[in-house]
């Protein structure tokens, strides 16, 4: 079988045409459009893949500079967190000091107003004994009775005693 490019086998030997007959020195044209097209892919791609290089490079940095703002926060946090807790036992200690040195002034005062009692007492007693009423600072001077538990029983006893027979 013979190919259809194939030149047909003649018996006779035919020179080759000259190169410049079959081949017309022509510049080529370009198309302007398919060029810029083709060289426009590879250019689009290149500056596509450095935008998109570039803004992983900045996501990356973004995020480590986010992760690191975030462990300072959440460590000035817990600074934060435990100095609250140590001025709030604090402010409970001097609470409690307040609160003992006020029921303090408080006992004070009592014992301040029972001696001021007691001098009003005896500044009235000695009013009186300047004016000549003595039995006043005498029964004043006087303990008050005060009812003895034994002193009770002791009468008590004789009294059961009697009733009995």
């Amino acid at each position: 079988m013979v190919s259809p490019s194939a030149p047909p086998d003649s018996p006779r030997e035919e020179s080759p045409p000259p190169y410049s007959s079959v081949v017309e020195c022509s510049p080529p044209e370009y198309d302007d459009g398919a060029t810029q097209t083709g060289g426009s892919h590879g250019q689009k791609a290149a500056v596509i893949y450095a935008v998109l290089s570039l803004g992983f490079v900045i996501m990356v940095v973004m995020g480590c500079i986010t992760g690191d703002l975030w462990m300072q926060l959440n460590r000035l946090k817990v600074t934060v967190e435990e100095h609250n807790t140590r001025e709030v036992d604090l402010l409970k200690l001097r609470l409690d000091s307040l609160a003992i040195n006020v029921h303090n002034i408080s006992n004070h005062n009592e014992e301040v107003m029972t001696s001021l009692e007691m001098l009003a007492d005896k500044v009235d007693r000695l009013r009186l004994k300047k004016d000549g009423e003595l039995h006043y600072v005498m029964v004043a001077g006087v303990n008050p009775l005060q009812p003895d538990v034994r002193l009770l029983l002791v009468l008590s006893v004789p009294s059961l005693l009697a009733a009995r027979r």
